[in-house]
């Protein structure tokens, strides 16, 4: 290929690259593409890539130095989300989970429409299991009712996903229905 053209490829690649690298926790690929697009933005990835890998320390680093990059790139936002919710830091996954709902998911983004589409229907089970972790149970229920919705008939690959959330709806609902009072729940005759 022309040089012109392996720039292009190279740009075309980088999100969904990246994004493999990271959700593998392959910091030297993210590293490496970093340096082939001569990309120095979006770092939420590295920090996800770090924590990924079991680096605590170089991820919360990492994540603390991101925070100051305000991309609207959904890659970015949902690394940052993940990374928050790692590192226990659940409030500001929380945030970041919330702020992926203000993105623009189109084709002009590098991953493109379905990539991003993917990251922001899989947040919300992600940030359902965040709420519960607050003990914020009605928002738990709704987000994993919303990604249930969305998430109804996955790729056999992507199934495990769903049925965790599944799982996780029915004992937030067995919960809700032995915390209501006695007769709470009946029809009025």
């Amino acid at each position: 290929f022309p040089d012109t053209e392996q720039v292009r490829i190279r740009k075309n690649l980088r999100w969904p690259v990246l994004l493999a690298a990271a959700t593998l926790g392959d910091t030297a690929q993210v590293r490496i593409w970093r340096e082939l697009a001569e990309e120095s933005r979006d770092t939420g990835i590295d920090a996800w890539a770090a924590m990924v890998a079991g680096d605590r320390a170089t991820a919360e680093r990492l994540f603390l130095a991101a925070q100051t990059d305000t991309s609207e790139a959904p890659v970015h936002v949902a690394a940052m989300a993940r990374t928050a919710e790692a590192l226990g830091r659940l409030e500001e996954a929380i945030d970041y989970y919330t702020r992926m709902d203000t993105l623009r998911y189109t084709a002009s983004v590098q991953a493109g429409p379905d990539a991003d589409w993917l990251l922001l229907v899989r947040s919300y089970a992600q940030r359902a299991a965040v709420y519960e972790s607050l003990g914020l149970r009605a928002l738990a229920l709704a987000y994993y009712r919303e990604f249930l919705e969305l998430w109804d008939d996955p790729d056999p690959e992507l199934q495990a996903e769903r049925d965790l959330a599944r799982r996780a709806l029915a004992e937030l609902e067995r919960a809700d229905r032995e915390d209501a009072p006695a007769g709470a729940s009946q029809q009025p005759s």
